[in-house]
């Protein structure tokens, strides 16, 4: 499964996230995720855990989940969350939460 700049732009969007924020929680520079969605509908090219946690974000927040999208309310909430845990915690914490999402129910 491939992954637009579209569709990493709707992902930030869905969550309420500035590009600083999700840049800092992928792990990336800012200038690169800016770059990633100025591809628009073509793919740019990610590597590495960026690429892992953007295609688990695609099939949770944009695809969807047992023939149901997961509200756009959760989401927004998880993206508080996540934030907040940025803030307090670090980019260790927030990247823990933002993957335990990414897993959604699978245990």
């Amino acid at each position: 499964m491939g992954i637009t700049g579209d569709d990493i732009r709707s992902i930030r969007g869905s969550f309420g996230w500035s590009i600083d924020q999700f840049a800092r929680v992928l792990g990336v520079h800012p200038v690169t995720l800016n770059r990633w969605e100025l591809a628009g509908p073509k793919q740019p090219q990610i590597e590495g855990m960026a690429y892992s946690i953007l295609v688990g974000l695609k099939q949770r927040v944009l695809k969807t989940v047992a023939g149901r999208r997961i509200p756009k309310a959760q989401v927004k909430q998880t993206g508080t969350e996540i934030e907040q845990l940025l803030v307090v915690g670090g980019v260790l914490v927030a990247l823990a939460a933002l993957l335990t999402f990414v897993n959604g129910d699978k245990r």
